[in-house]
C-alpha cells in the first residue's frame, strides 16, 4: 500500500519533470526563432546608440524565479549551434538587466540589484568567451561582438542609474570592463 503510493508519485514528479522540459525545449526553438527576427526585443533604452531589452515579467523577488533560472540554464545547455548560443546567453544577460532596471524603479533592496547585476555582466562575459572560442567565421564573430560593445556601453550607463553607492558603481563598471 505505501509502496504504491511511492511509487505513484514517483510517476507524477517524474511526469511533471518531463512536461518541463519538453516546454523549455519547446521555447527555446520559439526564442531562438524571434531571436533572429529580433521580435523579443522590445523595450528601447535611451542612449546614443538604437538597443532594446527584451521583456521580462519574473523578477528575483518572485517565488518562481528559481524555475526561470533553471530554463535559462536548460535553453544554454540544449543550444548546440555555437551563434545561436551566444544569442542565447546574450538575450538571458539583457533578460537580467531588464529585470535590474525594473527593481531600481520599485526600490527593491540594492542587494539583489546589483547581485542580479553581476549576474547580467557574468552571462555577458560567458557569451563573449563562448564567442572567442568558437569556430564561427569572422563576419558571424563581428557582428555578435559589435552587439556585445553596444551591450557593454548600455549596462554602463544603466549602471550609473541605479541607486546603488559609489564604490557598488565602480565595482560594477569593472565587472563590464572584464568582458571580452
Amino acid at each position: 500500500m505505501m509502496w504504491q503510493r511511492i511509487i505513484r508519485i514517483s510517476f507524477l514528479i517524474l511526469g511533471f519533470l518531463v512536461l518541463y522540459v519538453s516546454l523549455a525545449r519547446g521555447s527555446l526553438d520559439l526564442m531562438i526563432k524571434d531571436e533572429k527576427e529580433n521580435e523579443l526585443r522590445k523595450i528601447p533604452i535611451s542612449s546614443e546608440i538604437s538597443y532594446k531589452f527584451p521583456e521580462t515579467r519574473t523578477l528575483p523577488t518572485n517565488p518562481f524565479y528559481s524555475l526561470k533560472k533553471i530554463r535559462d540554464q536548460l535553453w544554454i545547455s540544449f543550444t548546440k549551434n555555437q551563434l545561436d548560443k551566444c544569442r542565447v546567453m546574450m538575450l538571458i544577460a539583457d533578460k537580467k538587466m531588464s529585470e535590474v532596471m525594473i527593481m531600481n524603479q520599485q526600490n527593491i533592496e540594492k542587494q539583489v540589484v546589483v547581485g542580479t547585476t553581476i549576474e547580467a555582466i557574468n552571462q555577458l562575459k560567458l557569451a563573449s568567451q563562448g564567442l572567442k572560442k568558437s569556430q564561427l567565421n569572422e563576419t558571424e564573430k563581428e557582428t555578435i561582438l559589435i552587439q556585445i560593445n553596444q551591450a557593454k556601453y548600455v549596462y554602463k550607463e544603466i549602471i550609473k542609474t541605479l541607486k546603488i553607492s559609489q564604490e557598488e558603481q565602480g565595482f560594477l563598471f569593472s565587472k563590464v570592463e572584464e568582458v571580452l
